[in-house]
């Protein structure tokens, strides 16, 4: 009987008992990392917070530490000038995470994220307003989070922005939220001033329309 003998090189040998005696590199922890994380925020090296976070990105990180992880990538966004990046990292963390406990943190960066954007005169040519990506931030925090302590100032911008805009209708129904939904307001009698003047500017003809001016 023949006997068939397959000859395996020295080397490949060698190379293959190497690999098995060899232990993989284990990955780093994943919640020390995070935990670091949150302590550079702290400090606010927010490349370091990047590059700390960097090894957890997507599927990489377990599902339990996500809603830390993306609080703080954010966090580090916000505080490197990317607002916008900031707000895609939390756009859905609500639907993600919807038992956390941490969306009192989120709302609080959706706001200075929004804010800061709206303010900014920033952007490309015609096809990228900073004002337009603030209005979107802000939308969705109203939207998505209507609970925050934040509704009235979001409100408050938004009005003004439809307001400028000359979208009177939209801004008296931002303005209107406010008086009804946030009477506690700082910006209850501001928001009583604009709609009022936003009913006005809206007016098809020489008389005011006094039954649309009761809310």
């Amino acid at each position: 009987m023949t006997r068939c003998c397959v000859a395996f090189p020295a080397t490949g040998l060698w190379l293959l008992v190497t690999a098995c005696a060899t232990p993989p590199t284990p990955l780093p922890d994943a919640a020390l990392l995070v935990s670091a994380a949150e302590e550079q925020v702290k400090a606010a090296k927010w490349d370091d917070v990047l590059a700390t976070l960097a090894p957890l990105a997507d599927d990489a990180c377990p599902r339990q530490l996500r809603d830390r992880r993306d609080i703080a990538l954010a966090r580090a966004q916000l505080g490197n000038g990317e607002p916008w990046d900031a707000y895609l990292t939390l756009r859905d963390f609500s639907d993600d995470y919807p038992h956390s406990s941490r969306r009192g943190e989120v709302t609080a960066i959706l706001w200075q994220a929004g804010k800061q954007l709206a303010e900014s005169d920033g952007g490309f040519l015609f096809l990228w307003s900073d004002r337009d990506a603030g209005r979107t931030v802000l939308e969705h925090l109203i939207t998505r989070h209507p609970d925050t302590r934040r509704l009235a100032d979001a409100l408050r911008i938004l009005g003004d922005m439809a307001f400028a805009d000359g979208d009177y209708q939209l801004a008296q129904a931002r303005y209107r939220t406010i008086i009804l939904d946030r009477p506690d307001s700082d910006w209850r009698f501001y928001a009583q001033f604009r709609f009022a003047m936003s009913i006005a500017a809206d007016l098809q003809g020489p008389d005011y329309d006094l039954a649309q001016m009761v809310l």
